[in-house]
């Protein structure tokens, strides 16, 4: 161990050991700094390691990336995590609105509700979303598709055979 390190850290565990009087109340700096010192001798001699850590966040996971409603996208661009707008169409006094997928030009219909989280699956590219509506400064909503991934679908057996006699 360094010797800044040293003095570094024996005057952490100083601090640390009149934080509480836990040598008593009236322990001086110099007995604490003492004490510090023989605790760092024993675990020196003891090969134990006193190293500093550098505390680095850790970084920050990128924003999703976003796919403006006007752009189209194809099914093998989607992956989990990306986000996916699309406008949507209301009738003038529906509590309605349709939309399209994001992975094909299939049309849906859902509630016109800004609180809205629905969970989906495209039964024919096999993409499984969230969709959340936001509010369009219009009065209208957004369709905002957020990409989970690929799911298996199982396809339908095909109905037995009657054996004819």
């Amino acid at each position: 161990m360094g010797a800044s390190t040293w003095s570094e850290a024996g005057h952490v565990l100083a601090d640390e050991l009149g934080a509480d009087d836990l040598l008593g109340p009236s322990t001086s700096e110099d007995d604490r700094l003492r004490m510090a010192d023989r605790l760092l001798v024993a675990l020196d001699t003891r090969r134990y390691n006193v190293v500093k850590r550098n505390t680095v966040a850790a970084p920050a996971a990128p924003p999703p990336l976003v796919i403006s409603a006007s752009r189209p996208v194809a099914v093998d661009r989607l992956e989990a995590g990306m986000i996916v707008q699309r406008h949507t169409r209301q009738e003038e006094g529906s509590d309605h609105v349709e939309t399209e997928l994001p992975c094909c030009d299939r049309r849906m219909e859902f509630a016109a509700d800004p609180d809205l989280e629905v969970d989906l699956v495209c039964q024919y590219d096999r993409v499984r979303y969230t969709l959340r509506l936001a509010e369009e400064y219009d009065g209208g909503f957004l369709a905002c598709f957020c990409v989970e991934g690929q799911v298996a679908v199982a396809k339908p057996r095909p109905a037995k055979r009657k054996a004819t006699a």
